[in-house]
C-alpha cells in the first residue's frame, strides 16, 4: 500500500473515495482531512463577512467599543481624583 505518491497528495472527497478503494484506514483518514478543510473553509468566509459587515456596514462593534471605552475612561479618571485627594504627603 503506497499512499505517499502524487496522485494521494489532494485532501479532497474525491481522494478519499479513491482511498478507500486501497483500504479503510487511509479512506477515513483523507474523509476526516476533507471535512475539516470544508469546515476551515466555511468558516473563513463566515469570519470574512462579519467583518466586511463590521467594518462596511453597520459598525455595531466600534460604536460598543467606543462607548465601553468612554465609560473606563470616566471611572480611570474618577478613581485618580479620589485616589489624588486622600493622598497626603508630609
Amino acid at each position: 500500500m503506497q499512499i505517499a505518491t502524487a496522485k494521494w497528495s489532494f485532501a479532497g472527497f474525491i481522494t478519499a473515495t479513491n482511498a478507500f478503494t486501497v483500504a479503510k484506514f487511509p479512506g477515513v483518514v483523507f474523509l476526516i482531512c476533507a471535512g475539516c478543510w470544508t469546515a476551515e473553509a466555511l468558516w473563513s468566509l463566515n469570519t470574512l463577512r462579519m467583518i466586511y459587515a463590521d467594518f462596511r456596514g453597520r459598525g455595531g462593534s466600534a460604536k460598543g467599543s467606543m462607548a465601553s471605552m468612554k465609560a473606563e475612561a470616566g471611572k480611570a479618571a474618577t478613581k485618580g481624583a479620589i485616589k489624588g485627594m486622600f493622598n497626603f504627603k508630609k
